[in-house]
């Protein structure tokens, strides 16, 4: 199965899975133009070799990491800032669209935000 050598090989994955927790720590994400180029250098890495950790270690990709920690910190708006509209969250958290947004939502938490907040005020 790994005929193909790893890009990842001198990479010691333990430093570079807690690099990447401190960047998500920072919020590097929040920046709606981050690329992987750009979490790449920030992590120390090649940028082949950040999407392939991603691909083969997280089982994700680029787009679905950083999206996930978007709506974390969505989530944790919504919860906290009852008098934020969505759409002002989505830009405060990095997306560039409600539409990406919206989708990006409902695929990590299976509600679109307009329902997550709804639950959240009847407390189901």
């Amino acid at each position: 199965q790994h005929a193909r050598s790893s890009r990842l090989e001198g990479v010691d994955l333990d430093q570079l899975k807690l690099k990447m927790d401190e960047l998500m720590e920072e919020k590097v994400y929040l920046d709606e133009t981050l690329s992987v180029a750009e979490l790449a250098e920030y992590a120390g890495i090649k940028h082949y070799q950040l999407s392939e950790y991603l691909n083969r270690v997280m089982g994700t990709n680029f787009a679905r990491y950083v999206n996930s920690h978007r709506v974390q910190e969505a989530r944790r708006l919504l919860e906290t800032d009852s008098e934020a509209s969505i759409l002002s969250i989505a830009y405060q958290c990095g997306f560039s669209s409600k539409a990406n947004f919206n989708l990006a939502f409902k695929t990590e938490t299976g509600l679109s935000p307009r329902d997550y907040l709804k639950n959240l005020k009847t407390g189901s």
